[in-house]
């Protein structure tokens, strides 16, 4: 099944059903480097945009995040990989 990025809405057996896009689920999530330079940087995601500029390898998509890494007053950027099933 295709989906657009965008809030979509589905009938399904009557009852309205939502459906959500990856950069909604990615925001307000807690984002934990993993690479030794940003390993203590984690902090909650507040922005999430498809990279059209990347070429991640099959199954795969990736996403600029900004986020905010806890005691700091400066967001960052980072690049995330997601494994997508359907898409």
């Amino acid at each position: 099944m295709s989906v657009a990025f965008g809030k979509i809405a589905t009938l399904t057996k009557g009852k309205l059903m939502r459906g959500y896009s990856i950069p909604d689920l990615l925001v307000d999530q807690y984002y934990a480097p993993t690479s030794l330079r940003r390993r203590f940087n984690g902090g909650i995601i507040n922005y999430a945009e498809k990279r059209e500029d990347t070429y991640p390898a099959e199954g795969w998509l990736d996403f600029a995040i900004r986020y905010r890494p806890t005691g700091s007053i400066n967001d960052e950027w980072a690049t995330v990989s997601v494994r997508v099933a359907d898409y």
